[in-house]
């Protein structure tokens, strides 16, 4: 369980029973093992209605009432979670001492709401990233932390163009990205969770990098704005769409 806080010896461990004969391990972890035979099944995000769901279920353990279950807060926390189970679990307990109206305004301060002081990393979803992110190479742990202000997540081209890297560099470091679960791939794009993406905004802060990491923001809606422009004069009928995928990060880029 949790293979990636001994990802080199279960490797090994896995490839020596491999090579003894046939043999099956099932591991969970938040990369793979690139060994021969592995065979991976990633497990997305809960979608909007089992997140809500396992939210109730576990608030209705913590002691929660009908008031509590029936509030419409209930709904804006389970999508603030971004259908992550461990992230639902840790919040959950809240309720014990918190009214849902309180847990759901705490939603922009998500890293202290889910870290749990005095627990090992099962118990606590930044600990948990924490050991994803520390075992990144600098390149990665520093492109990490720059999409955390891409909440609506990228391509490998704009992002590419925003921070100057090439095609070989942004792409090996984007993999690794995705390799531990850090940065998720649907369909055509690369999305940062929001529990996720907060751990990663509090990193930059923590290292004094606010403003260049808003920079290159502002670079990759520069970047946007033009492609706008050439597909409203070359293929107008594409222009909608990619502005509508990057809204939230253009807002985000206007704020800035």
């Amino acid at each position: 369980d949790n293979a990636e806080t001994s990802i080199v010896e279960t490797r090994a461990l896995a490839t020596r029973l491999v090579s003894t004969g046939p043999s099956r391990l099932l591991v969970t972890s938040r990369e793979p093992l690139a060994v021969r035979g592995e065979r991976l099944f990633p497990l997305p995000p809960l979608a909007d209605v089992e997140a809500r769901q396992l939210l109730v279920e576990r608030i209705t353990d913590a002691g929660a009432g009908p008031n509590t279950i029936e509030s419409a807060a209930i709904e804006s926390i389970a999508q603030g979670l971004a259908g992550m189970p461990l992230a639902i679990e840790l919040v959950a307990v809240r309720f014990i001492s918190a009214e849902a109206q309180d847990v759901e305004a705490r939603l922009t301060a998500l890293p202290e709401l889910l870290r749990r002081p005095g627990v090992d990393r099962h118990a606590s979803l930044h600990a948990a990233l924490e050991t994803s992110y520390r075992a990144l190479d600098e390149d990665a742990r520093r492109l990490f932390r720059q999409v955390s202000v891409l909440p609506g997540g990228f391509t490998l081209d704009s992002l590419r163009r925003a921070v100057g890297l090439s095609w070989r560099d942004l792409d090996g470091t984007v993999d690794r990205l995705v390799w531990s679960s850090l940065v998720g791939f649907t369909r055509g794009r690369y999305r940062i969770l929001e529990p996720v993406r907060q751990y990663a905004a509090s990193l930059v802060d923590g290292l004094g990098e606010r403003a260049a990491v808003d920079e290159m923001l502002v670079r990759y809606c520069v970047e946007l704005a033009g492609h706008v422009r050439d597909l409203i004069t070359g293929a107008p009928e594409r222009s909608r769409p990619r502005l509508e995928a990057d809204w939230d990060n253009c807002t985000v880029g206007i704020e800035t």
